[in-house]
């Protein structure tokens, strides 16, 4: 196993335990935090110094110069070797012992790691945390792993099947480790960031989108009650919403909807103030379309771009002379269908 391989396991099993206790006692004062972060930091710092230095003297050791010129620059090496990785871990060690000291958590760290024991939640989280990450990344991280393991533990310790074939192992491994760091900084700096604006955001998004759905249901509630002829929003028939909106006259102020100063509104009021409201919740909808996937996003515009609220818009600007609202029925079928698949996507993907 390469002495690098050795040097990585030890790096990340020495700082792995302090990030995990520091985390634990999460519930501690925000303002001392930075005390264990940077803690965490000059430990890092300890052991890349001392990684570099042996580096370096393993060079020195294969130059051709007078052995006393090689002790020298060894011996100095040496020493700086320990004195520098030895005063970064003792800033480091400090600095997390002064956060121990002064952080004073709301819940004692042995309640604290009971719950969690109990509950399980770090772990959940942290592995579904993972696993909502594009799953291509995923897959390139964990075979960038794999291959890095596997190169250390096996390819290293094989004899040059060609020539070069050592520098090129070398390119390689620095490859997989900027995959990896690559993917480790996305994770922390983006994904960690989406996850929370999204679960900020998406339960608003979410609202309005089922608003379109519910006024959808609720004009077909209209039209049935007005009409007569039972229309289902999850199982609607155009032949029956023709036959619903032939019994519609526009003109007809039985609405249900109340205007001041004029009482019931007419029924092409009722389908404008529809149209608005609808188109005020796409708005809204677009107005965060940051936080939207193309498939919600595709949805939320066929609603916003359908025949049946255009038509709508241009009714109203016009004296209406139709008795009937039957040349409404194959645009608001559409816009209805469009709803239904709107209702559907909000519930496979209820977030």
């Amino acid at each position: 196993m390469g002495s690098e391989f050795v040097n990585f396991v030890g790096l990340f099993f020495g700082v792995l335990p302090l990030v995990l206790f520091a985390l634990m006692l999460k519930g501690a004062k925000p303002i001392y935090h930075r005390y264990w972060l940077f803690g965490v930091f000059f430990i890092i710092i300890s052991a890349a110094f001392f990684a570099l230095l042996d580096g370096l003297t393993k060079a020195v050791l294969s130059l051709k110069f007078e052995d006393e010129v090689i002790n020298d620059v060894k011996n100095t090496l040496a020493i700086w070797a320990y004195i520098g990785p030895a005063a970064s871990l003792a800033i480091g060690a400090n600095l997390i012992t002064q956060f121990l000291v002064l952080a004073k958590p709301d819940i004692p760290f042995t309640q604290r790691v009971s719950q969690m024991v109990k509950q399980k939640s770090a772990v959940k989280g942290f592995i579904d945390f993972i696993l909502s990450a594009p799953a291509s990344l995923n897959w390139l991280a964990f075979i960038s792993v794999v291959s890095l393991v596997i190169k250390a533990m096996l390819f290293d310790k094989m004899t040059e099947l060609f020539d070069g074939a050592k520098e090129l192992g070398i390119i390689l491994e620095a490859v997989l480790a900027s995959v990896i760091a690559s993917y480790i900084f996305y994770l922390i700096v983006v994904h960690k960031k989406q996850r929370d604006d999204n679960r900020l955001i998406l339960p608003l998004v979410n609202k309005w989108a089922r608003l379109l759905v519910a006024d959808c249901k609720g004009l077909l509630h209209a039209i049935t009650k007005e009409s007569g002829t039972e229309l289902s929003f999850d199982e609607i028939d155009e032949s029956q919403l023709q036959t619903a909106l032939e019994k519609i006259d526009l003109n007809r102020d039985s609405a249900p909807l109340h205007i001041y100063a004029q009482g019931t509104a007419k029924w092409i009021q009722y389908l404008t103030y529809h149209r608005t409201r609808a188109l005020e919740n796409t708005s809204s909808i677009f107005s965060q379309a940051v936080f939207l996937d193309a498939e919600f996003a595709s949805k939320i515009i066929k609603i916003n771009d359908s025949r049946y609220l255009n038509q709508i818009e241009m009714v109203a600007k016009f004296p209406i002379r139709n008795t009937d609202a039957q040349f409404l029925s194959k645009p608001l079928y559409d816009y209805v269908q469009c709803c239904r698949d709107l209702d559907e996507y909000l519930g496979k993907n209820d977030k």
